[in-house]
């Protein structure tokens, strides 16, 4: 009786001290079954580069389904990557196979087991058809014991792993017999379909139900056998196709299907104990890996099998030395397992194959000629490749099918036998994701960052300049673009809302990208916008949803929060104690004051002016007279005309302005409780709220009137506020960063943080409307980004806002990602809440040993760090720790894009500088695809740098300026390459 259990890997990685006590851990789960003889272990691995491809579109699976649905043509970028990435991976796959044995039952077990197996009165003859009740129940108890105990102990000792179901199990076992026959999909006939064994009933109901449509069945007239009725024999489905052995010159090579296989043994184990990790290190330095697999079968009861041996070898000692060394070895083993420390040893059969397809025969020759030097160079094991029976061969390295073995079978201890299999294998958390990294050693790494196996969604992104931390945060925003968590909800599949803060154009190349293989005229789904203070970027922070007089409750808290960064002295940097709930209090009053459904409300005056609420209001006729308020005016267009967008333009002047505050904080209530109140400098807080307002209103033109920055129905936005930023050193720049990145918040995702609940704080005429919309972005995640957080250090109010994010973002939906250049920039409380940590890279061993301890990341993850390099053209180092539902992961992977995708996303000045330059003249796309072509690694930064040096030469390079020319001169010559070429 068997089990199949899909090894994933660690979830940790592990160093040697962290590998020490994960195998003590695993030793003792496993000794314990390994005592006797009844039970046994298979661990299978299995490498394939050829198969990387398949490997890769089949995680992309999903991510083409949802480019189909909302029409990002993004194909061509895709097929880029698989091609690109089938370089860099291999299609890995390991599985642990449990068998128990009948011997675990007594004697008196074993006497019954013919009745505990014996057919039920109601089943039908049958000769050859699958042994459906072969199994006896007390074996199966001990089996599924044996399971599930050695599956807890090792998910605890941090290997991830999945128990497969009898279809999935059976599937995989048939692949590794017949790689090419069996699909993907491929469903063995069996009464169990599911993981869950179906019930005795329901058994009888499937059977009496064939039994019923041929009308033949034990106790009729018709003796005839229903085999055919029945479901087949698992043998027969498992070897679909025959095997056949190659003609002499290849007696070792066996042919299934369009593949032939070649095998060995291991006939000597290493001397020197090596991980499995350092021999695919090996197989991948002597140049491009080829498809191979090994199987160790561990057996128990090994001391017991060397009985005979060391009686022989102690008696032939005195005739060869080499008998008296097998004698010792065997005593050692003994003597040990007698101490005190009682370590266990279990018997070791180790096969390995490799394969090529027919008509590569020299090829297979030379891969298991390399094979085998590999093997060899492993602590110095010894292998032979004179099998014998081909065929017995190959079912030696396959798992699943029999205990048997042709490799001769070695002693050791667990421990030690242990330490040689695949069980340092990084693993991914997610099954699937639009995100594929990378493993050192090639295994693919998906990630979905709208997965639901964290318990929060808050990621940090620290990497100093130019160590691909910026490209990082693109490649996260763009597998938003095609997960489908982010993009199914009401109304179909739709781009997800994207809104990224950034200071520069970090951002600049993906919405360039997206919006470039949008569908003709939905362009403006995506946006790229510059912030600046004039009057085409006048942004109202208090502004509501269409209809509401007054602000949902978490937009209340966003204005608030931002009012209070106007109204602190920028001398000091403190907010006045009292502050917040006097400004609570004068928010509260601004709307009631501007209301046209309150009885103290005074609302504002209908007033011509703009030109397309004016047109509306005439093409509508709208009855409009001296009384007529901005507010009857967007009733009017929302409930009667149901023009949306008309009402929204016409809600910019019925709402309250900031300038509005100086006129509220005068209103008696104020000043009846907070008039006599002062500030730590003795000034009373009224006064300095309404002096530092009014030096507010003065600075900042944009607060002084209605909204005119209109994003439309963007729903990917990137907004650059860096001109509006200040200076970091000083009090009044650090006050005009925080303003600028409140207000950017405000702007582009203002509505995030509604729920369902808030349908209710909705004006009720306004009701019907919302709930679709707030319906939509409850079903999906949305995402906050803030790239360059550095910029944020000394302003409090923005960087409480994005720890406030974190806290609560998941409960709404809201994926929050902080991305900065050094570790420090991040407070110990965003540290502690976040979700994930990624790291492009750090200055020093300081800064590293600093994010390591608030992040409680392991002392081998340290190590890892520190010897981080920067991007090459295989990819860019990054190391994440990610706090999931189910344990905590380590890993070194690496990001390795594209080329197109590269040069789609690059953040260098230079490279981007070209690329901008070029698609000015040739267009995005063909900027990218060409630039791809020529510089296939990603970057032209060498070739600029070689003509810059040229030019200086020269004397025509002496500033950025002439420097940009050079860049300017490179772009001119590959758009007029690409027209030559083109016209060709």
């Amino acid at each position: 009786m068997l089990s199949v259990i899909r090894i994933d890997g660690t979830r940790v990685m592990t160093g040697p001290d962290d590998l020490e006590s994960m195998l003590n851990s695993m030793a003792l789960t496993c000794g314990n079954y390994l005592e006797d003889s009844n039970y046994d272990f298979e661990i299978y691995i299995e490498r394939d580069p050829e198969a990387a491809r398949g490997l890769i579109g089949g995680l992309y699976s999903d991510a083409r389904r949802v480019m189909e649905r909302i029409g990002l043509d993004l194909e061509g970028l895709i097929q880029a990557r698989e091609k690109y990435l089938s370089k860099l991976i291999v299609d890995e796959r390991v599985y642990l196979t449990l068998w128990t044995r009948p011997s675990v039952l007594s004697p008196k077990e074993l006497r019954n087991i013919g009745i505990d197996t014996q057919a039920p009165d109601w089943w039908p003859a049958d000769s050859d058809a699958q042994a459906v009740y072969l199994a006896a129940q007390k074996m199966v108890d001990r089996h599924s014991s044996f399971v599930d105990t050695i599956c807890a102990d090792l998910s605890e000792a941090g290997i991830r792993l999945k128990l497969l179901d009898v279809t999935t199990g059976l599937r995989a076992i048939r692949r590794a017999v017949d790689r090419e026959g069996t699909a993907d999909d491929w469903c063995p006939s069996t009464p169990w379909q599911t993981a869950e064994e179906l019930s005795e009933d329901e058994i009888a109901k499937d059977v009496s139900a064939r039994f019923e449509a041929s009308s033949i069945g034990r106790g009729t007239a018709n003796e005839d056998d229903v085999t055919g009725l029945l479901w087949p024999r698992l043998d027969e489905q498992l070897f679909a196709r025959p095997a056949e052995c190659l003609p002499p010159n290849n007696p070792q090579n066996l042919k299934i299907g369009s593949y032939i296989y070649a095998g060995m043994d291991l006939t000597a184990g290493p001397r020197e104990l090596q991980t499995f990790n350092r021999l695919i290190r090996r197989m991948r330095m002597g140049g491009k890996e080829f498809p191979w697999r090994v199987k160790f079968l561990m057996r128990g009861g090994g001391l017991g099998r060397l009985g005979f041996r060391r009686t022989l070898a102690a008696i032939c000692q005195i005739t060869n030395p080499e008998n008296k060394l097998i004698k010792d070895a065997i005593d050692e083993l003994k003597s040990r397992y007698l101490s005190k420390e009682n370590v266990l040893s279990a018997s070791i059969h180790v096969s390995f194959s490799t394969w090529a397809r027919i008509g590569q025969e020299r090829q297979l020759e030379e891969q298991l000629s390399r094979l085998q030097s590999v093997v060899e160079g492993w602590g110095h094991c010894e292998v032979s490749t004179s099998i014998g029976d081909p065929l017995a061969g190959f079912m030696s390295s396959c798992f699943g099918l029999s205990t048997a073995s042709t490799a001769p079978f070695g002693v050791g201890p667990v421990k030690e036998i242990l330490k040689l299999q695949p069980w340092q294998r990084d693993s991914s958390p997610y099954e699937k994701g639009p995100v594929i990294f990378r493993t050192p050693d090639g295994r693919a790494w998906p990630f979905d960052i709208s997965g639901n196996i964290t318990t929060s969604d808050f990621h940090l992104i620290v990497g100093s300049s130019g160590g691909g931390k910026s490209v990082l945060l693109n490649t996260f925003n763009l597998g938003a673009c095609l997960s489908p968590g982010q993009t199914a909800g009401v109304g179909g599949f739709k781009l997800p809302r994207i809104a990224l803060i950034d200071y520069g154009p970090t951002s600049k190349g993906l919405i360039n990208l997206i919006r470039e293989n949008l569908p003709p005229g939905q362009e403006y789904l995506a946006v790229y916008r510059r912030l600046r203070y004039d009057e085409k970027n006048v942004i109202n922070p208090c502004d509501t949803p269409l209809g509401s007089r007054k602000p949902p409750s978490h937009q209340r808290s966003m204005l608030v929060n931002l009012i209070c960064q106007l109204a602190t002295d920028a001398s000091s940097g403190r907010t006045p104690e009292a502050l917040t709930g006097m400004v609570s209090m004068i928010v509260d009053e601004l709307y009631e004051n501007k209301s046209d459904r309150t009885r103290t409300g005074a609302p504002k005056l209908y007033s011509k002016g703009d030109y397309i609420v004016d047109d509306a209001i005439q093409t509508h006729k709208m009855p409009i007279s001296e009384d007529t308020t901005w507010w009857d005016v967007v009733d009017y267009m929302a409930q009667s005309v149901k023009e949306y967008h008309i009402a929204t333009r016409a809600q910019r002047y019925a709402v309250p302005m900031l300038a509005d505050l100086l006129y509220v904080a005068n209103m008696s209530q104020i000043k009846d409780l907070y008039g006599e109140t002062l500030t730590d400098t003795g000034e009373p807080l009224l006064s300095s709220f309404k002096r530092v307002i009014s030096e507010a209103l003065r600075d900042y033109k944009i607060f002084s009137r209605p909204s005119t920055f209109d994003l439309g129905s963007a729903r990917i936005i990137s907004l650059d506020i860096d001109e509006c930023c200040g200076d970091s050193s000083t009090p009044q720049g650090r006050k005009q960063t925080s303003i600028a990145c409140l207000l950017a918040r405000f702007a582009i995702a203002g509505d995030f943080y509604l729920i369902k609940d808030n349908i209710s704080e909705f004006e009720t005429d306004y009701q019907d409307y919302h709930e679709q919309r707030i319906q939509r972005l409850n079903e999906t995640k949305k995402i906050l980004g803030i790239d360059e957080m550095h910029k944020t250090k000394g302003c409090p109010g923005p960087r409480n806002q994005i720890v406030m994010d974190g806290r609560v973002g998941r409960k709404f939906g809201v994926i929050v990602i902080a991305a900065t250049q050094m570790a420090d920039d991040f407070d110990k409380e965003m540290v502690n809440l976040a979700t994930s940590i990624w790291i492009t890279g750090t200055r020093n061993a300081s800064e590293t040993k600093a994010i390591a301890g608030n992040a409680d990341l392991s002392q081998f993850a340290e190590e890892v760090i520190n010897k981080m390099g920067g991007p090459t053209k295989r990819g860019g180092p990054v190391f994440t720790s990610i706090k999931t539902r189910f344990g905590k992961h380590e890993h070194f992977l690496y990001n390795s894009l594209g080329p197109q995708e590269l040069w789609a996303l690059q953040t260098s000045p230079r490279n981007a500088l070209l690329r901008d330059l070029l698609a000015e003249k040739v267009g995005y796309k063909n900027s990218w695809e060409m630039l791809a072509k020529i510089f296939p690694e990603g970057s032209a930064q060498e070739i600029i740098d070689k003509r810059i040096n040229a030019a200086l030469e020269l004397g025509n390079a002496k500033n950025d300026e002439e420097k940009a020319g050079v860049v300017a001169l490179m772009a001119e010559e590959l758009a007029k390459r690409y027209y030559v070429s083109s016209a060709a």
